[in-house]
């Protein structure tokens, strides 16, 4: 018996020896290349810089910080988490090579696919091309002109929901202006009406928050992303509640569109008028059915997929980059006038509600939307996997390796960006500054042929909503912009939240 044990426990041994060779050797191309580049962060054996990035939200977006700012020579270096190797870029002419070269998404993103299938953020290459070029149509500037009148009704209630907060001190503004964004991203995209604003415990609401938070987890503690562990965890139901809820509620949504799409169909075909049941501006949603309608016929699945991708992608992120935006106007009251006055050259006493010929003529807000966006990317990271090697100047980044796109990092470049680069500048982006910098050094909305296909439609949301608030509202704020701690739940957020207090403005 002692035998037997000893064979069965050598042969185990040399069986692993064995694979971990096989391993090792199928990597070597890997291996070979990582070890010319530069490491961005200590790293030890086996684990590699995994237990740097443990710990709080706030733990891990401080190593992300660390990692990112930590500027290498050529702007790239390495991070190994556990046996999986990221190559982090803060070159932007490395990024520009990337970011058209690899358009694969990094494996992490799969654990948003539980809720987002194969939609534009998610989906493998060649779903995403069929699915883009199919989308792209629905962005056209009509369209987004339609979405004016949605946008100016719910920032008047936005307006009336802040009306406690007069005079009460700081408070967290972002739950206020969250709410206004699903209000308007669910009525632009899917075609109904959520009242996130009247009702902030709406099942729906509550399972999206609680998701991002899972997806999260997954990303960042390694020992949650193996499916059959994440299955023994309290987590993996948590995750199938909130899936049936956001599925169940975007499915009858598009059910519904089909069916009345299907009717308006046969009621021409018999030549017949069709009365539709439609308020206000026609939906993505709307445009998605009509366009996909023949061979390339987008099935309700892929429909819903595409639905919930624009509503995560649409929601937080304009009420993230609007919330740091009322932060740095309450922290900058000279930048706050400047923008003021650009309003007053506008609207002068009147308070007609934003309409489309408005917003060409806010450029100085628009820099100031850019000049946050700078400093707090709400997308920090973008992380492309490399299916094949790809060739820089000075290195190879090889196939099988994750490429970390450091956005929070080549916004706050010395050399890029002058001296004080953690300064908040709006005149950043004059035209003629612009026109000094590599097209890649400033890239919230990623860049390259797999960039935001929304970024137009986020621009005009954001303008309307801010220029609502700026003048209805004068904004303050104590908070040291500088040394905000942050927090990385998939998005760029502060640990404290968005804390502004706020007077009514007397006057333009």
């Amino acid at each position: 018996m002692a035998v037997l044990i000893s064979f069965i426990v050598y042969g185990t041994v040399i069986a692993s020896l064995i694979a971990y060779g096989l391993f090792v050797y199928s990597r070597r191309n890997m291996y070979k290349h990582a070890a010319t580049i530069p490491k961005a962060l200590a790293q030890l054996p086996l684990i590699g810089n995994a237990h740097q990035f443990a710990g709080t939200t706030t733990d891990i977006m401080n190593s992300i910080i660390r990692t990112v700012t930590n500027y290498k020579e050529d702007g790239i270096s390495t991070i190994w988490l556990g046996p999986r190797l990221y190559i982090v870029i803060t070159d932007p002419a490395s990024a520009e090579i990337v970011l058209n070269t690899a358009m694969e998404k990094d494996s992490v993103y799969r654990f948003m696919k539980p809720w987002l299938g194969n939609g534009l953020v998610s989906g493998s290459v060649p779903i995403w091309k069929k699915h883009r070029k199919m989308l792209l149509p629905t962005f056209n500037q009509r369209l987004l002109n339609g979405f004016i009148d949605v946008f100016a009704n719910q920032c008047n209630i936005l307006i009336t929901k802040l009306e406690d907060k007069i005079g009460t001190g700081q408070f967290d503004v972002f739950k206020y202006i969250s709410s206004c964004t699903l209000d308007i991203i669910c009525e632009t995209a899917m075609g109904v009406k959520v009242n996130a604003q009247g009702n902030t415990n709406n099942s729906y609401i509550q399972a999206g928050i609680g998701e991002m938070q899972l997806i999260c987890k997954r990303m960042y503690q390694i020992w949650l992303q193996p499916q059959w562990l994440f299955n023994l965890t309290k987590y993996a139901k948590i995750e199938k509640e909130n899936i049936k809820i956001l599925h169940d509620f975007t499915k009858a949504v598009v059910r519904k569109k089909r069916f009345d799409f299907e009717r308006k169909k046969e009621a021409i075909h018999r030549g017949e008028i069709f009365e539709e049941n439609q308020s206000g501006c026609k939906a993505f949603l709307d445009m998605m059915i009509e366009l996909s309608n023949g061979e390339n016929k987008l099935t309700d699945d892929e429909l819903r997929e595409e639905v919930d991708t624009m509503t995560i992608a649409g929601n937080d992120t304009s009420a993230l980059a609007s919330s740091y935006v009322l932060i740095m106007l309450g922290c900058h009251p000279h930048i706050q006038d400047k923008v003021i006055d650009e309003l007053r050259e506008i609207y002068g006493d009147s308070k007609r509600p934003v309409v489309k010929e408005d917003l060409p003529k806010m450029p100085y807000l628009e820099r100031v939307i850019k000049e946050t966006l700078r400093l707090f990317p709400v997308a920090p990271v973008v992380v492309r996997n490399l299916t094949q090697d790809v060739k820089l100047d000075k290195y190879t980044l090889p196939a099988g390796a994750g490429c970390v796109i450091a956005v929070y990092g080549m916004h706050r470049q010395e050399s890029v960006w002058g001296e004080n680069p953690n300064d908040f500048n709006p005149d950043h982006f004059l035209p003629e500054n612009v026109a000094k910098r590599h097209p890649y050094s400033y890239i919230p909305f990623s860049a390259g042929p797999r960039n935001c296909i929304g970024k137009q439609y986020a621009m005009m949301s954001m303008k309307s909503l801010l220029s609502t608030i700026l003048r209805t509202y004068r904004i303050h704020s104590n908070v040291d912009y500088k040394t905000i701690e942050l927090k990385s739940e998939i998005l760029l957020k502060p640990l404290n939240g968005h804390l502004i207090s706020i007077e009514r403005r007397l006057k333009l």
